[in-house]
């Protein structure tokens, strides 16, 4: 005689619980959420009813407190019913919750495919015009402008759809960070993070938010606050999955980890053989920008690889300096090739920076530079690195104020040092005026003091000349 004490029973869809017994099979829910709906019924013709499911479903009850509960006339095909004497002692619920009708229907539900969600309305024509032309000054390097489109996005967006709302916030991060504007990015984390919590977000979404944010939040500590090793930390923490999917997010994720590994292989933090992890981070880094075919983030990394090679060259951390200056060279054509073809880093000066840098410490021509340019396609101006200099800032000089003052200085000495080469006095002492005006605007004391010595050396050396 089967006991008459009650039973506990919990339907699940991966399985059910009886008492404090868990039995896995995914079947057994979805029969007895059809049997308790219509005791009466006796299941055959149903696709769940494969013969070897069946089977294993009625094996997996055996020595527990189920036992006995589904009787079928063939172990493998059935027909299946409920027994009745079972059926009186249980008392069932579905996930933790006294079961329904409704409940055990939703059970027998089969997962349709995933519907997105919809936002809170259609934003307007206006401010979907703002946000594409907010990005496309972004590719462009005219980060204020595109800061004010944002806003303006921002001020006609939805204030009750917390996707909008995210998506706004991590333009103005990137651009705070690309400015550094730090007092901005701080301002833009902590809204990312109060977004972080809104129960309006699906779980994808949350995942991805929350290591955009942590990329960002790294990018303050290394940037903002100079700590290496506590960015390093928090780049750890970034959910891995999602950098597999989101390729922005890879690119910027392995841009700083390479800028990270390389402060602290010049600072002599680590040894030689982290100089490939340095290079295969920024490698990673080009990697996602290329195949998903983002031309900032391409040029971006390009650059980064650039003048990390330079900086390995001076540090001499790598082993043969003609063949690396030659790959150098080549990174920095290839970046200043894309800048080209895209139009973009209108208001930057990085490349050309590195490009008189390894033209001044390896004794390189124009000539030399513009024949490996040509096989990229791309013309670089002037007879003599002088006059590409000059080319290249009446190029820029309308948009000079959008540059950060570090790169306006960091031109202007090494424009000054070629003219000194090429013997063009004049010219380098303009050039020394122009630095110590820019001087004046630099926040890193220690970077001020280190240009303040170049200069120091180039006007002593022009002074020399004049003599």
């Amino acid at each position: 005689m089967p006991s008459s004490a009650p039973l506990e029973l919990d339907l699940r869809r991966d399985g059910l619980r009886c008492g404090d017994q868990r039995i896995g099979n995914r079947l057994l829910p979805r029969l007895f959420a059809r049997l308790l709906l219509d005791p009466q019924a006796r299941l055959s013709a149903l696709p769940e009813l494969h013969r070897t499911q069946l089977w294993r479903a009625l094996r997996s009850l055996k020595d527990t407190p189920l036992e006995g509960a589904l009787q079928a006339e063939g172990a493998s095909t059935g027909p299946l019913w409920l027994v009745p004497a079972f059926q009186r002692r249980l008392h069932v619920t579905v996930e933790g919750v006294a079961a329904s009708p409704a409940r055990l229907r939703r059970l027998l539900e089969e997962p349709g495919p995933h519907t997105p969600r919809t936002g809170s309305g259609l934003p307007s024509p206006t401010s979907l015009a703002a946000l594409d032309e907010a990005d496309r000054l972004f590719d462009r390097g005219a980060y204020l402008p595109a800061r004010a489109r944002i806003e303006t996005a921002t001020a006609m967006g939805s204030q009750h759809d917390p996707a909008t709302a995210a998506a706004l916030a991590l333009r103005q991060a990137r651009i705070a960070r690309r400015l550094r504007d730090w007092q901005a990015l701080q301002a833009q984390l902590h809204a990312l993070r109060r977004l972080l919590r809104s129960p309006q977000l699906g779980d994808a979404q949350r995942r991805q938010l929350g290591a955009r944010t942590q990329v960002l939040a790294a990018w303050h500590r290394y940037g903002s606050l100079g700590q290496p090793a506590s960015a390093a930390r928090l780049l750890a923490q970034v959910d891995a999955t999602v950098l597999d999917y989101d390729p922005v997010l890879r690119c910027d994720y392995f841009n700083l980890r390479g800028m990270i590994l390389r402060s602290q292989l010049l600072a002599g933090a680590a040894g030689s053989r982290d100089v490939t992890a340095v290079l295969n981070c920024f490698g990673e880094a080009l990697r996602a920008a290329t195949l998903t075919a983002m031309p900032d983030a391409l040029q971006v990394s390009a650059a980064n690889l650039a003048n990390t090679l330079t900086q390995l060259l001076d540090a001499g951390c790598l082993a043969d300096p003609a063949q690396n200056a030659n790959l150098a060279l080549q990174w920095l054509l290839l970046s200043e090739a894309v800048c080209t073809r895209w139009e973009l880093a209108a208001s930057s000066l990085l490349n050309a920076v590195f490009l008189l840098r390894l033209a001044l410490e390896n004794t390189l021509s124009l000539k030399q530079v513009q024949q490996q340019a040509q096989s990229l396609g791309l013309t670089l101006p002037g007879r003599s690195f002088c006059e590409f200099a000059r080319e290249t800032w009446a190029q820029r000089h309308a948009v000079h104020s959008q540059i950060p003052a570090e790169q306006r200085c960091a031109f202007f000495l090494v424009w000054a040092e070629q003219a000194l080469r090429e013997r063009q006095l004049d010219e380098c002492l303009a050039q020394c005026r122009r630095v110590a005006h820019e001087l004046r605007k630099l926040l890193n004391a220690a970077l001020r003091t280190r240009y303040r010595e170049e200069l120091s050396r180039i006007q002593a050396a022009a002074r020399g000349e004049t003599r």
